[in-house]
Formats: C-alpha cells, structure tokens, sequence
C-alpha cells in the first residue's frame, strides 16, 4: 500500500462586484458568475473587491456595505451583516460567523450587496453589467456539528446556612458552560432539575465572565435569569427553557423540603 499526500488550502476569496455612479454601462462582460460557498460549523469571511466599470477599485471607506442572504422561495432575509473594510482601498470582507448560518438549512440561497450614505439608502451593487444584483450561495454542512453533550451536575455546594445565622439555606452547583463560543443567534438552553421530595425556589444564574466565576452564591459575577418555583413535593421532574448570552450557567437552590438530585442542562 502506497501513502499520498493529502493537501490543505489557505487562500482568500476575492469575488468582484461592481460600483457604479450613473447607469451607463459599455458592455455587459460578467464580473463574476460562479457560486459563493458558505459552511455550516465553521466562521467563513468572503472578500469582495469593489470596482467600477472600467475594473479600477475604488474608496468606499466612507459608506456602509450590507450583504443580505435570502431564501430563494420565499425571499426571506435570513441574514443580514455589515461588510467590514480592509486596509486596503476598495477591498472590504463579508465575516459570517457559524451561529449566523447555524439554523439555516444546506442549500442554494441568493445574496446581494448594497450602500449607503448620508445620501442614499440601501443603493445597489451589481455582479454584472447586465444590472444584475445577486450571487447564488450554496450552503454545506461539511463541517456542520451539533450541540454539545448534555451537562450534568448532581454535586451543590452549601454557601447560606440558618444553622449558622443566615436567612436561608441555599446550596450552588458548580459553573456549567454557557456556550457562547459556538454564537447560536438564538442563545436557547433547556434544563431539567431532578427532584426528591422537593419544594422551594430553583434560580438560574449567568455570568459574561472570562475565568471562573465566585463560588459565593451572593458573588456579583452572576445575574439572576429566571427563577422556577416548585411548590409540591410530589414533583419528580422540573424544566424550563430560557435564553441568555453568557459564558457560564449555575443553579441556585433554596429548599423548603427535600433535594434536588441532579441538574441536566442542554445548550
């Protein structure tokens, strides 16, 4: 069995569309005709040179470029972003990170860019000099992934104590993750509390910060998100759905009666 070599490739993908300022055209030679790819599960950045029709690059510094991604069908915007300028004239870069296109479904879908100014609003850039306005995009889920696994906790911490002169008695778990890294735009997380014979207040918290938040269940690195009551013991199983940008995701109890034996949290 003989080995091969297998090839990796980093380039950028520069694509021409056209900027004009009259609606005289000399031709109607193709700028760029090929289909833009985009890939569930990674961030993708397309570069775009603006030129005129006589192909010189030119300064857009002082305009906003919008590229909007829409669904064929049913012309729905799907996404809309904001191109970001280069360092060079006339070369600016569509970023579409991977929650963007996370719940998109893999297939064709058009995209057009347009400009705008103190002057104008949402004026057009053309791909071709045919006064054509869209790319076709094809979305894969090469590199699509799903959510990750299911956290589980049954370990809480007693920080307040009656015993010991405190208001409550209020037990924390330990920091889950909040999985802000994959950038969902909808944020959503499910949790399940598992309980024995249990009654009281079940609080979720967050946290936006970078290392470990505080144990402390009075810390100000969390922020309260939502709180579910249970007031009958009889209940076994308790969830709710809520959603939050964060970094980190903790469960604070303050029991009546009873436990909670395990927390599941899915984001």
């Amino acid at each position: 069995m003989s080995n091969s070599d297998n090839k990796l490739y980093s380039y950028q993908d520069l694509i021409d569309i056209v900027y004009t300022t009259d609606s005289y055209y000399v031709d109607n030679r193709t700028m760029d005709t090929r289909n833009l790819k985009l890939h569930k599960g990674v961030s993708n950045e397309l570069i775009f040179n603006i030129r005129d029709r006589d192909r010189k690059l030119q300064n857009v510094f002082p305009e906003t470029l919008r590229a909007y991604i829409l669904d064929p069908s049913t012309k729905a915007r799907l996404v809309t972003r904001i191109l970001q300028n280069t360092s060079d004239i006339g070369k600016v870069k569509l970023c579409i990170d991977e929650g963007d296109i996370q719940n998109i479904e893999p297939g064709l879908y058009k995209m057009y860019v347009t400009k705008s100014n103190v002057e104008t609003a949402n004026a057009p850039l053309y791909t071709d000099q045919n006064n054509s306005l869209s790319f076709n995009v094809q979305i894969t889920d090469e590199a699509g992934s799903s959510p990750i696994p299911t956290q589980t906790q049954n370990t809480f911490t007693q920080t307040s104590s009656t015993s010991l002169g405190d208001d409550a008695n209020i037990f924390v778990t330990n920091a889950l993750t909040g999985n802000l890294s994959r950038n969902f735009p909808n944020a959503q997380h499910t949790v399940a509390f598992y309980l024995d014979g249990y009654t009281g207040n079940i609080t979720i918290q967050a946290s936006c910060m970078q290392s470990t938040p505080d144990l402390e269940d009075q810390s100000t690195d969390w922020f309260d998100v939502e709180t579910v009551p249970v007031a009958n013991a009889n209940v076994s199983i308790a969830h709710t759905n809520f959603t939050v940008n964060c970094n980190w995701i903790r469960i604070v109890s303050e029991p009546d009666t009873g436990s909670i034996t395990q927390v599941l949290l899915r984001n």
